[in-house]
């Protein structure tokens, strides 16, 4: 497997779980404004 490649899939993965949790922060620090 190449590496660059491999690199690349992680950092997809990191981002779409990031932009997940920071989602989830958002709607928990807004329901409890």
């Amino acid at each position: 497997m190449n590496r660059r490649k491999a690199a690349k899939k992680l950092w997809v993965v990191i981002s779409d779980v990031g932009s997940k949790c920071i989602a989830l922060v958002a709607i928990h620090v807004n329901k409890q404004i």
